[in-house]
């Protein structure tokens, strides 16, 4: 059989042409809508992730500004704690300088010796005592001399050269006195 086919060479050609520029431009249409989705996707994306690093951006500028005062509370703490210890130190040493007095005035013979100076100094636990005092006689000296000895709290006890007069025995004494 015998095919005669009676359209032009060249308009077959043109039409194929034509179909193949449709069916390209159908795939670029297609190509340019997954390209363009999937930059829409990334576009939003980015600006949600920009949205949140603003968000997350200002709650850690919050969060700085809360860590500063924190640390103005630590740091008025701590030197609320200082002045604190300081204070209680002294309450408890304050206390302790009348102990001290009083012990010493018990331990004196009453109306046969008195002191003319007392000074403490305070090391460790312990206070250490100067006194200069007079008694009536050298056995009042000697009964005081025992006495700090035997008694609880009172230790290094040294007694000083005695000097004799008309007023009395006069004397130095050192000791160590721990607040009980």
């Amino acid at each position: 059989m015998i095919a005669i086919n009676l359209i032009p060479r060249e308009y077959i050609d043109k039409q194929k042409r034509a179909a193949w520029g449709r069916l390209g431009a159908i795939a670029g249409a297609v190509v340019v809508l997954i390209v363009g989705g999937f930059s829409l996707v990334i576009v939003s994306r980015s600006r949600s992730l920009i949205g949140q690093v603003r968000i997350l951006e200002a709650r850690v500028k919050q969060l700085e500004e809360v860590a500063k005062q924190v640390d103005d509370l630590e740091a008025k703490k701590r030197s609320i704690e200082a002045k604190n210890a300081v204070v209680t130190t002294l309450l408890t040493a304050r206390l302790d300088y009348p102990k001290v007095m009083e012990a010493v005035v018990r331990s004196l013979p009453p109306n046969q010796m008195w002191m003319t100076s007392m000074s403490t100094k305070k090391s460790d636990n312990a206070y250490a005592v100067n006194i200069a005092a007079n008694a009536v006689s050298v056995d009042a000296v000697i009964r005081w001399l025992e006495k700090l000895q035997n008694t609880q709290g009172f230790s290094g006890v040294k007694l000083g050269a005695i000097s004799s007069g008309a007023q009395g025995a006069s004397f130095p004494m050192t000791f160590s006195y721990q607040p009980q």
